[in-house]
């Protein structure tokens, strides 16, 4: 009764009842919901569509763009990831820093595409 409580808050815009479906769909088995990729993608989605500063529904958005699911989403974008967990890492939510984790990880990725094996960037503190 709980989880179709918890869907119908989803269903009626709110944005905390969508968050956390995005996180049970997202890691599956929590309540009895089984892992579904593409719900969790579309209930995070929702929630920071509602409340564009959800740290939850970023953790979930930013983690299926760095992980890359080809079911979901069609090719791994770092700048999108970059910008999700950016948002849940400087939240005070995240408890776990998996976010920081996730986004110091992708920084480094995004550098060295960016910049090939240079380790200083030429002129990165020359003013104006």
């Amino acid at each position: 009764k709980a989880n179709e409580l918890l869907k119908r808050a989803a269903n009626l815009g709110f944005s905390r009842a969508n968050s956390e479906l995005a996180l049970y769909y997202f890691t599956g088995g929590i309540n009895g919901f089984e892992k579904d990729h593409s719900e969790a993608y579309f209930r995070a989605s929702v929630s920071l569509a509602l409340d564009e500063s959800n740290p939850q529904a970023s953790m979930v958005l930013g983690s299926l763009n760095y992980e890359g699911h080809v079911d979901i989403i069609p090719e791994r974008s770092p700048y999108l990831a970059c910008y999700y967990l950016n948002i849940s890492a400087t939240a005070n939510e995240d408890r776990s820093r998996s976010s920081c984790f996730l986004y110091s990880q992708l920084l480094k990725i995004l550098s060295e595409y960016l910049h090939g094996d240079c380790i200083e960037i030429p002129e990165f503190n020359v003013m104006p």
